[in-house]
């Protein structure tokens, strides 16, 4: 699939690897340089990308983490003509790195912080960036992809999406005067995330787009997020209900076979439709059961937190037990609330088809 994509993908990228041989320039590796503005120095094993600019050139750390007021005082009124010339020529990798970045430092200000110092900030960044890097290597490797450097460049975005996206929620989870530094960090270990990177690998085998087996790549972190809030409602719905198995890879077959019959129904609806607007369809389809089901079970695992009486107790229970429910898991609520979705992106497409034709909406 990835071959595929990259036939079709824009021609910039094709452009900067030609220049990247002929002038042998050392690769330009975000994570990388994202270690050199906290101080880390080469922990991280480097994640190979296209070229420009150097890590010096990059602002460093500690004007990204300063305090509000130091910024005003110290931010220049013009660039400095060195970071001017970079921005020119790297355009693109700069995009990219804050792209990569940018999740990481949006849950660090969930946790510890804009107020925390310097020090502690750079530490959350550091966690993350780490397993980062390390989950980014797993998915490529477990791709098959000829062009590791090209996979990388894809796909490590989406993993950081990934890993800031379990900071942020566990940081905002916690109670108050709770351990926030130690829960934070074992949401992120490697060993934590591995497994739900590792199905979401099996589940793109699995889905199919006009026959062949596709899902971008970049939709593991998606699957992954999925199977990873399914596996924590399992753990809690079965310590509230005794006895009862839940099964959250049941559930994530079942959102599998829900996005692939909606694209099938997509492509039935514009059979002209490319394999690349159907995998992208696909993406947006499991999007959307992740969205309804992290709605719903939120709602059921407050319900089980407020059920004090053992009359509200079983009164949950038996709706977990029963026939709206499979497994454990509201999987006919999900589908049906993502369901409305897919079907409302349908019609709009179907809207700027016709408008595109210069038909009447």
């Amino acid at each position: 699939m990835l071959k595929r994509l990259r036939e079709t993908d824009d021609k910039a990228y094709a452009d900067r690897r030609t220049d990247e041989v002929e002038t042998q320039a050392a690769p330009f590796d975000a994570l990388s340089a994202l270690n050199s503005m906290i101080g880390q120095g080469d922990d991280v094993a480097p994640v190979a990308s296209p070229s420009p600019p150097s890590a010096a050139a990059l602002p460093q750390h500690d004007d990204l983490v300063q305090s509000t007021d130091d910024a005003e005082e110290d931010r220049p009124q013009s660039a400095e003509p060195s970071i001017r010339a970079a921005v020119d020529g790297a355009r693109p990798e700069l995009a990219g790195l804050l792209e990569q970045v940018g999740p990481m430092f949006q849950a660090a200000l969930v946790f510890p912080g804009a107020s925390s110092p310097p020090t502690e900030f750079a530490a959350a960044i550091r966690r993350m960036s780490e397993t980062t890097a390390a989950l980014t290597r797993q998915v490529v490797q477990g791709s098959k992809e000829a062009d590791e450097a090209w996979a990388m460049e894809r796909v490590q975005p989406c993993v950081a999406r990934l890993v800031a996206e379990e900071w942020r929620i566990v940081a905002m989870s916690v109670p108050p005067g709770g351990d926030r530094d130690s829960a934070c960090s074992a949401a992120v270990a490697i060993d934590r995330l591995r497994g739900p990177v590792s199905a979401a690998m099996d589940v793109r085998s699995l889905l199919h787009v006009g026959g062949e087996a596709s899902l971008p790549i970049e939709a593991v972190a998606v699957v992954a997020r999925l199977c990873s809030e399914a596996s924590m409602y399992a753990e809690r719905v079965e310590q509230f209900v005794p006895g009862m198995e839940v099964s959250p890879d049941l559930f994530l077959l079942n959102a599998v076979q829900f996005a692939q019959a909606e694209t099938a129904a997509f492509h039935a609806r514009f059979p002209g439709a490319t394999r690349d607007v159907g995998a992208a369809f696909l993406v947006h389809a499991l999007q959307s059961v992740a969205l309804a089901f992290g709605r719903h079970s939120r709602g059921i695992l407050r319900a089980m937190t407020d059920a004090e009486t053992s009359q509200k107790r079983a009164g949950l229970e038996a709706l977990i037990r029963g026939d709206t429910f499979k497994s454990g898991f509201p999987t006919a609520e999900v589908t049906s609330d993502a369901r409305t979705v897919t079907g409302r992106m349908a019609a709009m497409a179907a809207h700027v088809l016709r408008s595109l034709s210069g038909e009447k909406a």
